[in-house]
């Protein structure tokens, strides 16, 4: 009786660890494609668009969804203002590194006069516990370009809150309302110009749940590799955006410590004969 009981408590801590350990995924949706998310409401699958309406003076934002291989057109047709003449010299190469069903991704411009951060909300986090954020990453620019550029995102994790902010570091007087860190700068990407694609790279980093809700926010940080330079738009690229939990919190280790005790205690016991049976070994 007693391994029994050990047995379904072990089962049930597996049980109850392996759901939270699934991978969460955070799609840019499965619309046709290519779009612009300023002219789809600012939002793509679970993905918005933190600053809607554009700076004064531009007539189009281009965070636009598309195809993997999609070049032309790439916010769609039509697109706002002029962005549906806006075209790429090649798609980012080494696609083979994508997750399984990756068909489309986001591309930003690095210009914060036309590009905007994203965000989407992480909800049924466990306070206390660990989770590893991972996204893969990619710079292009527009075709007719021809401009060496260095790129990378800010990734912020911002508790407390149901919204995201505007952020722009790169903007003349920087603007980040909440006052709050990255929780992960990116590796920077060195576009050599020409114009030309990188090849996808992936990222990983990792962040302790402070709420049970958290927003997850990308920010691109473009400058020019020349100095004094302007920065002739380079596009940040993004996709396959996951969390996992890789470590629960500290009471979800006891109990699984307690357990596999049990376990333990039981099979010992089961093992040790019985006085009954000592006593009739002897007569």
């Amino acid at each position: 009786m007693m391994n029994r009981v050990t047995l379904v408590a072990l089962a049930a801590l597996v049980g109850g660890q392996a759901t939270l350990t699934a991978t969460t995924s955070y799609s840019f949706g499965t619309p046709p494609s290519p779009i612009s998310l300023g002219s789809e409401g600012y939002v793509a699958g679970v993905w918005t668009e933190d600053f809607t309406g554009g700076n004064p003076g531009t007539t189009q934002q281009i965070d636009c969804v598309v195809g993997l291989t999609i070049t032309a057109q790439i916010c769609g047709a039509p697109g706002p203002g002029t962005s549906v003449n806006i075209n790429l010299p090649n798609a980012p190469g080494n696609q083979g590194i994508l997750p399984t069903g990756t068909t489309n991704y986001l591309v930003v411009d690095g210009d914060n006069r036309y590009g905007a951060p994203v965000s989407t909300s992480m909800t049924g986090l466990i306070v206390g516990a660990t989770y590893q954020v991972t996204f893969y990453q990619a710079s292009t620019e527009e075709t007719g370009n021809n401009q060496a550029d260095n790129d990378n995102w800010d990734v912020f994790v911002i508790p407390g809150t149901t919204g995201a902010e505007y952020i722009c570091p790169t903007c003349a007087t920087p603007v980040d309302p909440g006052g709050i860190l990255p929780a992960y700068t990116s590796t920077v990407i060195n576009n050599p110009g020409g114009p030309t694609s990188t090849n996808w790279e992936k990222e990983q980093f990792t962040f302790k749940a402070t709420q049970t809700s958290e927003i997850l926010e990308f920010v691109t940080y473009a400058v020019t590799a020349v100095a004094g330079g302007t920065v002739e738009p380079p596009f940040l690229t993004l996709t396959g955006v996951t969390t996992d939990l890789v470590a629960p919190e500290p009471g979800t280790w006891v109990l699984t410590v307690l357990g596999a005790g049990l376990v333990f205690a039981g099979s010992r016991l089961r093992r040790l004969p019985s006085t009954a049976s000592k006593r009739g070994k002897r007569g």
